[in-house]
């Protein structure tokens, strides 16, 4: 499946990123970084994606609900129902807004990453 690259976010040792298919449809898929990918990240951060980018590093994970937020906000609300078909709730979403979905696949994102163990150096 051919893919664009649409948004990076480093989080500790792994790049978040938002890939576009041909399609029109985001997906997220997480990479590890090795300890030289992480180097040369942090010495040039804006052009590591090979391209420049204004994305950064999650700090915490507000940094997180921001960022997918931000790359899905414009999703079809069919398509976030699609992302979020495997959520114990999803059948109480239908009915919601798409502005309103869209934020609680920003959560659900993100209270994943934090029970993926990421940002386990914070009080969360």
């Amino acid at each position: 499946m051919a893919c664009q690259l649409e948004g990076v976010c480093i989080m500790e040792t792994e790049a978040m990123c938002i890939m576009r298919t041909t399609q029109g449809k985001n997906h997220i898929c997480c990479c590890p970084l090795t300890e030289d990918e992480l180097r040369a990240y942090k010495e040039f951060p804006e052009t590591f994606f090979g391209r420049i980018e204004k994305g950064g590093n999650a700090r915490d994970p507000l940094d997180i609900y921001d960022f997918i937020l931000n790359s899905y906000s414009h999703n079809s609300k069919d398509h976030l129902l699609e992302l979020l078909k495997d959520h114990p709730s999803v059948g109480i979403f239908a009915h919601l807004s798409q502005p309103d979905i869209a934020r609680l696949y920003a959560e659900w994102i993100t209270e994943c990453s934090i029970a993926k163990g990421m940002f386990t150096d914070q009080k969360i």
